[in-house]
């Protein structure tokens, strides 16, 4: 198979993971991120492959690319295994939440007010202000990609 088909069809699905993650991001998410970071890796995909189209019969790109891949896998996994942790106290974190909420009226006008309180009271219990489910899944997606990336760029004939 052809480099830049890997590549090319690496990148679209690293998009689709990104507009995966738009559209499921409660609106206290940062939606632009989830675009903005599988463009990045879509466009420096786009380009190898670009390249690898350009490439003479016995190029040796492979391990460059092989290389841009695996960097890939490796700063979303980062992020992915840090917010793994901290969506495990997630489930605890909002039940505290709805009873703190229920008990003290005027915790949660104070949150509506002031979006820091309630991010406050989430930081203190190691757990994001919101279910960060849909992004754990996406960053998870996106370094099987990579790796996937990876491994058949790595056995490719061109």
């Amino acid at each position: 198979m052809r480099t830049s088909v890997i590549l090319a069809a690496y990148a679209t699905l690293v998009l689709l993971a990104g507009g995966y993650a738009f559209v499921s991001a409660p609106p206290e998410a940062n939606k632009t991120t989830a675009i903005a970071i599988p463009g990045m890796i879509a466009a420096v995909s786009l380009g190898l492959a670009a390249l690898w189209r350009s490439a003479p019969r016995n190029a040796g790109r492979r391990w460059l690319t092989v290389g841009a891949c695996l960097l890939f896998a490796g700063l979303v996994a980062f992020p992915a295994v840090m917010r793994t942790g901290k969506m495990r106290n997630w489930p605890e974190a909002s039940t505290q939440w709805t009873a703190a909420t229920a008990a003290d009226a005027s915790l949660a006008e104070k949150a509506k007010a002031d979006r820091a309180v309630r991010k406050a009271f989430f930081s203190e219990r190691n757990s994001p202000d919101h279910d960060q489910t849909y992004l754990v899944i996406t960053l998870w997606t996106i370094t099987g990609l990579s790796a996937a990336a990876a491994a058949l760029c790595a056995i490719s004939r061109r």
